[in-house]
């Protein structure tokens, strides 16, 4: 957990090279922040393998759903967009979440 508190500190000081290194563990955030330093980064083929490797892992969360509905919105990818939105809903939390995401897009 100290690894992921540390990439979280890092990730939100701006120091996403640190941040990368400090996610690199097996659970929903460590997937969602790695992914999303990848992001911020404009790695954006990175960010999404960390993303297809959560879901060969099976996870979920709204996290994950989040960052990759703004991965496809900073990649201008309308279509990717609604489909995370509709995939969002009836999923108590990452229903929520995404609809928050998308009155923000």
């Amino acid at each position: 957990m100290a690894h992921t508190s540390l990439a979280i500190i890092s990730h939100d000081l701006g120091n996403y090279e640190k941040a990368l290194s400090k996610s690199r563990t097996e659970c929903v955030l460590s997937y969602a922040l790695l992914g999303l330093s990848y992001q911020s980064l404009n790695r954006f083929d990175e960010a999404d393998a960390v993303y297809k490797q959560a879901d060969d892992r099976k996870l979920e969360s709204e996290l994950l759903f989040g960052n990759r509905y703004e991965l496809a919105f900073l990649k201008g990818d309308a279509a990717v967009m609604e489909l995370f939105a509709s995939g969002a809903m009836g999923k108590p939390g990452i229903e929520d979440y995404l609809l928050a995401e998308q009155s923000d897009t």
